[in-house]
This record gives structure tokens, C-alpha cells and sequence, in this order.
């Protein structure tokens, strides 16, 4: 299947940079605290928010904060293969884990000690992009629950494709395997990354990260799926990771800054 045609427009009409048309509203629920409805081309999602509450069992509660509760599922209905879905499934664990670091740094954790706030998020339809979407939605129910940010969290995927860089890929584009998906999370202002995850096969993933009056390079080694991270003395202390599973890698360090990401298939040693 042709995903980029010679004009450089893929499948579904969009230029390689061009994101799909985004609707939103918030409020879409009575009972929570806060709620939202995301959709980003023909991804759809839905997001609730309850709390700050108080922890149901005493002994879980942290008396410096609150403790943030993320749960991401997809119905049945979502995509075109119908089947029951049940919660606590691989991948819904792993997108729940890291949407709850994602806003771990995001909100303002400190000001609810002994209380728990709990965000819910499910694709009612299902076409690429759904991590970066719920985050989205979870990032408006928040707004709408009145719970203070430091700063809102976006989020969007990357890829490639053909030897071109793509923006905001749809299904059929990250199922091809032509290339690497790369969903980012930064925060909207500073421009400082919450989120960065991995997924796919690329024969270099060079991130060039640039903290305060310390410009580094940290990079990949030509590597098949699941990806691994190279020797520990050839990434900055800045750059640890957070949490590993067989197929992806997750970095969060709200100090980050990011510069650029290129991805290279051939490595000539220079």
C-alpha cells in the first residue's frame, strides 16, 4: 500500500507535518468532578475525573501529597474487530502507568496531601494516536475538575515513513511497520517533556536533549525490537529511565528540554 503518494500527501490527504482536524469539548459528564470529550481525526476519547478525594485506605495516603490514579481502557466497540476487553490487559496496564507519570509531574501534587485524585479514560473509537488522545482528554477533564497544573500537558506521535518524518499517525500508518512511532508529551509553555515513549524498529534514534547550560547527545544503538538502552556511561544522568517493558522504553524528566529527534536508518560512523 502506498502511504506517501509522489505529490507528498498520504493517505488520507494530510502533508506529511499536518495534524488531523481536533474537536473537543468539557463537561460532557454530571457526575465527576471533571470530564472531557477528545477526538483527533476519527480517534475518539472520553476522560473523567474524580477528587482530590480522600484515600479509601489510610495506610495508602501520602502525607506530603496526593497520590494520582490512572486507569485506560478501550471498549469493545472501539475498533473494528469486536472482542471483550477486559481491564488490567497488558497494554492498558502499561498506557495507565504512563499517563499516571505523565501527570504525577504535572499536577500540583503537593497541595492535596492525604487525598487521591483518579483519572479515567476510554477510546470509544479507535484509529492511531490513542495514548497522545488520552492524555489529551485527561488534560481537559483535569482543567475542568479545577485541579491545579503547573503547566497543561499535549501530546502528539511521530513516525517515519518512506524516509519522511510524519506528524499525528493514523492507524493504517502505525500498523505498516515501515517505521518507528514515537508519542511526546511536553508541557505547553516550557516546552519540557513529560513523556517520551518508543515503539517500533529503527536503525538509530538519536535524541538530542538540551538541559540548561549542558547541551548532550544521547542516542540508540542500531538495535531489532524490543529496544534497550546502551551502556549506562553513554547517556547523561539526566536521561534515566523511569520504567521498562518488552516493547518500549518510557523517559519522564520535567527538566528535559528537547532540541530535536532524528531518526537514521543508515549509520556511517561519522
Amino acid at each position: 500500500m502506498e502511504l506517501l503518494s509522489p505529490e507528498g500527501l498520504r493517505i488520507d490527504g494530510r502533508r506529511p507535518r499536518e495534524l488531523r482536524a481536533i474537536k473537543c469539548s468539557m463537561g460532557v459528564f454530571g457526575r465527576p468532578d471533571g470530564s472531557a470529550y477528545f477526538q483527533q481525526g476519527n480517534t475518539k476519547v472520553v476522560a473523567s475525573v474524580y477528587g482530590p478525594n480522600e484515600v479509601g485506605r489510610r495506610g495508602d495516603a501520602d502525607k506530603s501529597a496526593a497520590r494520582v490514579f490512572c486507569e485506560y481502557s478501550m471498549a469493545a466497540f472501539s475498533t473494528g474487530e469486536r472482542k471483550r476487553r477486559t481491564k488490567g490487559d497488558r497494554r492498558g496496564t502499561e498506557i495507565s502507568l504512563i499517563m499516571r507519570q505523565t501527570f504525577e509531574s504535572a499536577i500540583m501534587t503537593e497541595l492535596f496531601p492525604n487525598s487521591q485524585i483518579n483519572i479515567f479514560v476510554q477510546i470509544i473509537q479507535a484509529d492511531g494516536g490513542t495514548r497522545c488522545a488520552a492524555i489529551n482528554a485527561a488534560t481537559l477533564a483535569l482543567v475542568d475538575a479545577g485541579i491545579p497544573l503547573r503547566e497543561m500537558v499535549a501530546a502528539v506521535a511521530v513516525g517515519y515513513i518512506d524516509e519522511t518524518p510524519v506528524l499525528d499517525l493514523n492507524y493504517v500508518e502505525d500498523s505498516s511497520g515501515r517505521g518507528p512511532d514515537i508519542p511526546v508529551a511536553m508541557f505547553a509553555s516550557s516546552r519540557r517533556i513529560s513523556m517520551l515513549q518508543v515503539r517500533g524498529c529503527c536503525g538509530m534514534l538519536c535524541l538530542c536533549l538540551s538541559p540548561p547550560r549542558s547541551p548532550l547527545l544521547a542516542s540508540f544503538p542500531p538495535l531489532p525490537c524490543p529496544l534497550s538502552l546502551v551502556p549506562s556511561p553513554l547517556l547523561p544522568p539526566f536521561c534515566a529511565p523511569l520504567h521498562f517493558s518488552s516493547r518500549c522504553v518510557f523517559f519522564a524528566q520535567p527538566s528535559m528540554h528537547i532540541s530535536a529527534v532524528c531518526l537514521c536508518e543508515n549509520i556511517d560512523g561519522s
